[in-house]
């Protein structure tokens, strides 16, 4: 069983309910099974997906590939994002408040600040809610890669940080070995 919750349409604060379990079989002793279910729901800040990944099986030196990332919270609120290496304390390196943007492109989109040479990111605006458009691309002289990043983005008005793991992965070969499980 999955219990899944909605909160984009609640006010911050705190809801109670019971979960009632129920079961028709003879073999359930006691039903109903009451289960007590507390849902917080505070200002926050939504990023999806969770991680992402790149993965290039060609490894041609500049082949690129793009993924987004959607940052959500209060409507109107703006955001920073921060690329930096997997080590980094996201804290650390990406202070809570605002990042300064590195510039814009030719299309007048947000270039945000990178500390990772293989990836770079954009945006048409720093007003949540927004997509950020990841570009990951495969460095010069290189055959095999397995590197790692992470994103940090900052709802600059709430001192939110949320960090969220980058994985490129070249590889002109690649075994697979079979799985035996017991």
């Amino acid at each position: 069983m999955t219990l899944g919750f909605e909160a984009s349409n609640l006010r911050p604060g705190i809801y109670t309910a019971n979960l009632i379990l129920t079961s028709p079989s003879p073999l359930v002793l006691e039903p109903p099974v009451r289960v007590p279910v507390t849902f917080v729901v505070g200002d926050g800040l939504l990023v999806r997906p969770t991680s992402l990944a790149f993965i290039d099986t060609n490894c041609a030196a500049g082949a690129a590939q793009t993924q987004t990332l959607r940052v959500e919270a209060s409507a109107g609120s703006t955001f920073s994002v921060s690329l930096l290496n997997a080590a980094a304390q996201v804290e650390a390196e990406a202070p809570v408040g605002t990042v300064a943007i590195a510039g814009t492109n030719a299309v007048g989109e947000l270039v945000w600040p990178s500390s990772v040479v293989w990836l770079s990111a954009t945006s048409p605006t720093n007003v949540l809610p927004e997509d950020v458009l990841l570009e990951a691309i495969v460095p010069e002289g290189v055959t095999a890669v397995y590197a790692s990043a992470k994103v940090a983005a900052i709802v600059n008005e709430q001192s939110i940080v949320r960090s969220v793991p980058i994985t490129l992965l070249c590889a002109t070969a690649q075994i697979r070995l079979p799985v035996i499980v017991r």
